[in-house]
């Protein structure tokens, strides 16, 4: 009897503890490595997905250039971005016209082409394409380096914008790749850096694009909405460049 209770006999209380103390030293080791693979993989699903939404919106600006050719200086290229609405179309926003088209038949078009409903769409996506806006203004003279562009680069995606959800990272696309890096820095409040890849009046100032200036268009964004028509407010865009985003 004696000898069968000892080989029942369970863990002491030290070797419960030792069992314990090597259980929580992987769990300090594994979790990390774990959670970094989780985060690997959203960030390879969020570029996917960042990918596919540039191409489909480059591939309908192909069929609208098809379709309409050259525009009127100052004229929207996107045809749904050319009435004034209470659905956040502005006709034309202060110097840059830069466009809110994020209720338009257009973003509907590139959700489709994607087999993408409105509730799948990301937090934010927003591109800039070759300007069709005239002089920003006299203040900003100095940084102008290329105003004039082609009709071809009125219809092609110079860049874009694109955070999945709210919490994730903001990527984006310029000089033909996706990156993390953002091509202007507001940590100096918002004024021009010397350092910016794109500058106050949305020139690109280096790289294969230097010359060119843009126009943005906001296709999807289901943050808090600014006072003002979402493209055309300043906090807007603070917010966005230093990813503070409602």
């Amino acid at each position: 009897m004696r000898e069968k209770r000892k080989k029942n006999k369970g863990f002491t209380l030290v070797e419960l503890i030792v069992v314990l103390v090597i259980l929580a030293v992987l769990a300090a080791v594994l979790v990390p490595v774990l959670l970094g693979y989780i985060e690997k993989a959203r960030n390879k699903k969020d570029l996917a997905r960042a990918r596919q939404m540039l191409e489909a919106v480059q591939s309908e600006l192909i069929d609208l250039y098809a379709k309409n050719g050259d525009v009127p200086t100052e004229t929207p290229v996107i045809p749904e971005a050319r009435r004034k609405s209470s659905d956040g179309n502005a006709a034309g926003s202060k110097n840059n016209g830069d466009q809110d088209i994020t209720t338009s038949s257009f973003k509907k078009r590139v959700l489709s082409l994607l087999g993408m409903s409105e509730d799948e769409e990301p937090f934010l996506f927003l591109i800039g394409i070759g300007s069709n806006a005239n002089n920003p203004g006299s203040s900003f003279n100095s940084l102008m380096q290329g105003v004039n562009m082609t009709k071809h680069d009125k219809y092609t995606v110079f860049y874009a914008i694109y955070k999945e959800t709210k919490d994730s990272k903001m990527l984006f696309y310029f000089n033909g790749q996706w990156t993390e890096d953002s091509p202007r820095n507001y940590s100096h409040n918002g004024s021009n850096s010397i350092n910016d890849t794109i500058n106050a009046v949305n020139v690109f100032t280096k790289g294969e694009l230097k010359g060119k200036r843009m126009q943005y268009y906001l296709i999807c964004y289901n943050g808090t909405k600014y006072s003002n028509n979402t493209i055309q407010e300043g906090g807007f865009w603070n917010d966005l460049w230093s990813d503070k985003l409602k």
